[in-house]
């Protein structure tokens, strides 16, 4: 008897103690988020299993589209993931989206939290409502062409994405590529075609510059980026669009003037101008088909329940991009309260202390982050690339020892497996930026970036130095 009842008390106590633990422990707790994980994207939501896995399976297929316009897809296998927050409710929803200029929420189906190193999608939760796959369709693509071209001219970036963005699932068909021609045609009638001079030239600032003065100009501009992309990739049998593709990497470095556009797509302005109007009114039809049964089986990814100090970081990241920095700073000291710095919250927190502190303090959280060396290295490599590349023009009136402290950062970052373009840009901005003496082993390292991508920002000015460094040696 006696025996049974210490048998009973001490499995009392084990009860006890895990139910104890299981309260005490912020991993153990339920949080009503899920958070489904491929090698191109991470979604977090507390909506409904099936919302979940029909967006998952939506951008799934749209990766397999943008693959058939891009022979050289996805060259850069170490692009840096997107994060998309699909919030259960609209309530939830206002909370995270980001303040406009006359202090209110977002209102939007969906708003795109622009970041070089992770991107993050912040999409409402409604089915009926079709603008906010769009909006999804349309950032992702960015992230896409991102990685296979690297940065683009405006009106190619945003030509692109237009191009991309009515992507839908349609009778066993991924259809994309399907052009407003009402629309299009209802503006440009009523504004005209922007001078190709002034178009190409454009870049964001530019564009929001002039809708503070004409709140119609960037309907014009994105009305003839999505006409010209749509134009190059179906007209001709799709001849145009390696032209297209080679006008946009010229823009890359400068803007085109119609010496490029004459020798490219053999015509001047007004012809290339005569030619879009003729194609539009004549309904530009053509889109984008594949038939879902010749694709292979869809890869099932695992989802697994959001522990609530990673939520509460992601949450953070989120406020801190949408300038609501008091309520991004509660859940920062929630995550805090329990002893817990996973790398996704010295992450976030990282980019916070950008705008409150500076980069230095940025920097010593992104070193913490990135010495963890999770099984995801671009979650604990991020913050790296926010102090590195967030206040490029304070290196200036830094000490040479705290650049190359950036540097080895980088080195860290690239050695846990982030090879991204954009690590080496960095790692070549900061040299630059710094005045610091391009050593041979800054080469050796920036090398490495010319081999994974050919057309790498630096590739030329690079080259020069190792041949004058090859001939004085001589």
């Amino acid at each position: 008897m006696l025996n049974l009842k210490r048998q009973n008390l001490i499995l009392t106590s084990i009860v006890v103690m895990t139910s104890w633990l299981l309260e005490g422990s912020v991993v153990a707790k339920k949080t009503g988020w899920s958070e489904l994980r491929t090698d191109s994207f991470t979604i977090i939501s507390n909506a409904q299993p099936k919302r979940i896995e029909s967006l998952w399976k939506d951008l799934h297929y749209f990766e397999v589209v943008v693959e058939k316009a891009f022979p050289e897809f996805l060259s850069d296998q170490e692009a840096r993931k997107h994060l998309i927050v699909m919030p259960k409710s609209g309530q939830e929803y206002e909370y995270l989206a980001p303040l406009q200029k006359n202090g209110k929420s977002a209102r939007s189906a969906g708003v795109y939290l622009a970041n070089e190193f992770n991107p993050i999608i912040l999409v409402r939760n409604d089915p009926l409502l079709s603008a906010n796959r769009r909006i999804v369709f349309h950032e992702y693509s960015h992230r896409l062409t991102h990685a296979i071209l690297g940065r683009l001219p405006t009106w190619a970036d945003e030509g692109i994405a237009e191009l991309f963005a009515s992507f839908k699932l349609r009778r066993q068909n991924l259809v994309a590529g399907r052009i407003e021609k009402d629309s299009i045609m209802q503006t440009l009638n009523s504004e005209g075609f922007i001078p190709f001079e002034a178009f190409f030239s454009q870049n964001r600032n530019h564009l929001r510059k002039r809708k503070a003065l004409n709140v119609s100009y960037p309907v014009s501009f994105y009305a003839q980026a999505r006409l010209l992309a749509h134009y190059a990739y179906f007209s001709d049998e799709g001849k145009r669009w390696p032209s297209y593709l080679r006008l946009a990497k010229i823009g890359i470095e400068r803007p085109i003037d119609e010496s490029d556009v004459s020798f490219h797509m053999q015509m001047n302005y007004e012809e290339l101008e005569r030619a879009l109007e003729d194609y539009i009114e004549r309904g530009g039809h053509k889109s984008i088909s594949i038939s879902i049964a010749e694709l292979d089986e869809l890869p099932r990814p695992e989802t697994t329940a959001l522990a609530e100090n990673d939520l509460h970081a992601y949450f953070a990241m989120i406020l801190t991009r949408g300038n609501h920095y008091a309520r991004a700073e509660e859940y920062f000291q929630k995550t805090r309260e329990t002893g817990i710095e996973s790398s996704i919250w010295l992450s976030g927190r990282s980019e916070y202390m950008l705008y409150q502190s500076g980069l230095r303090k940025a920097g010593d959280l992104a070193w913490k982050a990135n010495l963890l060396h999770t099984e995801d290295p671009f979650i604990s490599t991020l913050a790296v690339m926010h102090a590195s590349t967030g206040r490029l023009e304070e290196i200036n009136s830094y000490e040479k020892d705290d650049a190359n402290r950036l540097l080895d950062m980088l080195k860290l970052a690239n050695s846990q497996g982030d090879s991204t373009r954009y690590l080496f840009e960095t790692y070549h901005g900061i040299l630059i930026a710094s005045g610091s003496e391009i050593s041979k082993e800054h080469s050796d390292f920036l090398y490495q970036g010319i081999d994974l991508y050919p057309n790498i920002s630096y590739s030329i000015s690079l080259l020069k130095i190792i041949t004058d460094r090859i001939f004085d040696s001589n």
